[in-house]
């Protein structure tokens, strides 16, 4: 195994190195467009959609806030719409619910009618609020380092800061490329010849090294960065097994069938609508 190693090495280190290249320059060329995206729909569409929304529901009166929302509707209606530059289909389908409410309200006026529009709303605000919170996060990658080393005066502090966010990144990578290596020396283990038994002791070495380092450098990252979970254990499955009207008579039901976000959003703008605008003139 080990002359196999040294005969081939010439032609296998070459093409290793040239496939793990083109994985980081795809991903990467994958990051930008991305970026590119999230950079367009937050200043196009999210970020004057979550100022225009905050706007209305500051409004302190029912007159001040229908005329408000008749001028939102009037431009997001417009073709085009700055709608079109979202990626996140559910924000176009709660601003549909949005406008479908407002003509239900402005055609019959009351308490109820009303109550289901300013849901309707916040649930939308919500829903923004969610997305601009994303993409502010991809579009501003790095800032908190910028940030944290254009605080410090002293040069060599800076450049302390600078180089450890290229060592955190290097350490990633090559937890990465660890994990694929563990993968390797699984499938060998199922294998009579088991070709990377001897260079099992190496690898163990190499994986609690990487293993502590990269503990440190996380521990570290998320003492600076804010993380934000989360989680929805909604099922596509239920989704389409479970009917509109279950989920309309049956909360747990509607859980399933929207999830647990939409659901919490719901009860959130219920909530805010008594609280704040129920009693509104």
């Amino acid at each position: 195994m080990l002359e196999f190693l040294k005969d081939y090495a010439v032609y296998l280190v070459p093409i290793l190195s040239s496939y793990l290249t083109y994985l980081f320059l795809r991903r990467k060329s994958t990051l930008e467009k991305y970026e590119e995206q999230a950079k367009e729909s937050l200043h196009d569409s999210c970020g004057p959609l979550l100022f225009s929304l905050n706007r209305i529901l500051n409004k302190t009166s029912k007159i001040d806030m229908e005329f408000a929302m008749e001028e939102f509707l009037k431009k997001y209606s417009d073709d085009p719409s700055p709608l079109i530059k979202t990626k996140n289909r559910n924000i176009i389908d709660s601003y549909n619910n949005v406008e479908r409410h407002y003509y239900i309200y402005t055609s019959c006026k009351n308490d109820n009618t009303y109550q289901k529009l300013l849901e309707q709303l916040l649930v939308l605000k919500m829903e923004i609020q969610n997305e601009f919170d994303i993409e502010h996060k991809v579009v501003n990658n790095g800032y908190k380092w910028f940030q944290l080393a254009a605080r410090q005066e002293n040069y060599w502090i800076k450049s302390l800061i600078h180089f450890y966010r290229g060592f955190s990144q290097t350490v990633i990578f090559f937890t990465y490329v660890d994990l694929f290596l563990f993968y390797l020396f699984i499938v060998d283990n199922h294998t009579e010849e088991k070709f990377l038994k001897p260079f099992q002791p190496y690898f163990i070495s190499f994986t609690v090294g990487i293993l502590v380092t990269f503990i440190v450098v996380i521990s570290i990252n998320f003492s600076i960065h804010e993380t934000e979970g989360k989680f929805s254990p909604t099922s596509k499955i239920f989704s389409i097994l479970i009917r509109d009207s279950w989920a309309q008579k049956f909360r747990f039901f509607r859980r399933f069938k929207v999830g647990d976000t939409k659901v919490n959003n719901e009860n959130k703008a219920r909530k805010i609508f008594v609280r704040h605008y129920r009693d509104m003139n």
